[in-house]
């Protein structure tokens, strides 16, 4: 009887030290959570990986202590989730561009896709200011300044922007993404003074990046923000969107809508689409609407294979 009423006041003890906490970084089976300031090591109960998804950077978790050793007892509930790169919980994405690598506008358009169908705000970081001129600036605030919140140039070599940078941040958790090399790193250790995190460089053969992060991380800001530093990809798939569903993710796009012909003008090969009519006019950037043509085609050709 005594040893019942041990066990049971052992569990209730247990359960009394129940700590909420966020994950900030995870490396295969190991996840480090910030707890009330302190980063705490733990792994993850079985119960957790059968009954929910993998648990992301950006969870906020309950942790409790078996033993020696803290484990994560439950996932709690997320306000969003981004599959590629896996982040929960963020408030904002920030998509990083520069000259060099030649920028993938495509794989930003399917960022911003993806963002618009959770309702997650994104904005623009074009890095490298010390190398790029005026023409590369403009190019992309003329294709993107209806469809993000915000544009920030920036350099990381010699701080020009970054101190608005950092304001931005201020009191949100904001997820840093881009290709390789594109310089979100060396953002962050311009952000995080005494960081001293490896940067990457491009490859002199094909002038693309090497990868320098490997997994999501977040770092704190003393202005109450956090920053989480992604992997750098070269895919980034559209999920869950038909391909006649496209254009209501592209903001420009919905908005000229209301003029169209058709109710559900794909923006294709309808008559009278006031899309293609501003892009006729050239007041809708027409290499964009090109790589809207080409995720369009995609998704019929994904949808098409799905049936077949």
């Amino acid at each position: 009887m005594k040893e019942r009423a041990d066990s049971y006041a052992a569990a209730l003890w247990q359960m009394s030290q129940i700590n909420c906490g966020k994950v900030i970084k995870a490396v295969g089976g190991c996840y480090v959570v910030s707890i009330n300031g302190e980063q705490t090591k733990c792994f993850a109960q079985k119960k957790v990986k059968y009954f929910y998804d993998n648990i992301a950077v950006g969870d906020n978790v309950e942790v409790i202590k078996q033993q020696d050793v803290f484990v994560i007892n439950k996932i709690l509930p997320r306000k969003n989730n981004l599959i590629r790169p896996a982040v929960a919980n963020v408030d904002e994405v920030y998509i990083v561009l520069s000259v060099l690598p030649e920028p993938d506008f495509i794989l930003a358009d399917k960022v911003i896709i993806n963002c618009n169908k959770q309702n997650i705000p994104v904005s623009l970081v074009i890095n490298k200011l010390d190398i790029t001129d005026s023409d590369f600036i403009k190019k992309v605030k003329e294709q993107y300044k209806s469809e993000v919140d915000g544009i920030y140039p920036v350099s990381s070599i010699n701080a020009q922007g970054i101190e608005a940078l950092i304001n931005s941040v201020t009191d949100k958790t904001v997820c840093l993404c881009g290709q390789s090399a594109v310089g979100k790193t060396s953002i962050l250790n311009a952000v995080l003074p005494g960081l001293n995190k490896q940067t990457g460089d491009l490859s002199i053969k094909t002038e693309k990046g090497k990868h320098t992060t490997r997994h999501n991380e977040i770092h704190a800001l003393k202005n109450g923000g956090f920053i989480v530093d992604t992997a750098g990809f070269s895919l980034f798939d559209v999920l869950d969107i038909k391909a006649d569903e496209l254009s209501l993710y592209f903001n420009s796009f919905y908005q000229l809508s209301k003029d169209c012909r058709y109710n559900m003008c794909t923006h294709t090969a309808e008559p009278d689409c006031a899309v293609k009519k501003a892009v006729e006019q050239n007041l809708l950037d027409r290499q964009r609407y090109q790589r809207y043509l080409d995720i369009f085609e995609q998704l019929k050709t994904r949808e098409k294979e799905r049936f077949e």
